[in-house]
């Protein structure tokens, strides 16, 4: 008998592979870097364009989306009991990032600030995307640990500590995004702060 559960995995609020590595066993990565337009040519007509852009784009709020779904199979084991063989977690991983063609006569001090910011945006989603990774991969292992119990009573520790892995991961996505102010201590902020002189 198979199982097949799935669980949101939601972090901050053109595809291009970009999915950490190795890949722990039992998992299986679907990722992709959607890229959505942005318009301007000076500072404030770009986070202009951003405010507009980053609410409503592709069907979801923020930069970085993730869903799971983890399976397994049931093996009996004599009479009365069971185990879990071929655990899998399947992750959906999607990152969304502003892509700027700079028009003529931009500023270069305009193009750099936004390369900076570019940079920073798309590192502190990746870190959300290690961060799925991560707790898929430790989900398949807190599975393939349980022991024989009955059938009904390995299906429902089965769940719960599904539950449990949904749970710490977005404990870990919300603490990225608490520690870093959803990046902006690491760049990821329009418009790029002042530097004191």
């Amino acid at each position: 008998m198979a199982v097949l559960l799935l669980f949101p995995a939601a972090g901050c609020g053109g595809a291009r592979p970009g999915v950490t590595r190795p890949m722990r066993r039992g998992v299986v990565v679907t990722g992709s870097i959607q890229k959505y337009p942005i318009q301007g040519g000076t500072m404030v007509e770009l986070g202009r364009s951003l405010s507009g852009a980053a609410r409503a784009e592709s069907g979801f709020v923020g930069h970085y989306s993730s869903r799971w779904r983890y399976g397994y199979r049931f093996s009996p084991v004599g009479s009365s009991g069971c185990r879990l063989t071929q655990v899998r977690v399947d992750l959906e991983s999607i990152i969304r990032i502003p892509e700027w063609q700079r028009p003529e006569g931009v500023a270069d001090s305009v193009a750099a600030a936004w390369q900076a910011y570019s940079d920073a945006l798309e590192d502190h989603e990746r870190e959300h995307e290690r961060l799925a990774v991560n707790g898929a991969g430790d989900l398949v292992y807190a599975l393939e640990q349980l022991r024989e119990l009955s059938c009904d009573a390995l299906r429902v520790e089965a769940e719960r500590r599904g539950r449990q892995a949904g749970e710490a991961m977005q404990a870990a996505q919300a603490r990225l995004d608490r520690e870093t102010r959803h990046g902006a201590t690491t760049g990821a902020t329009w418009p790029p702060p002042r530097r004191s002189t």
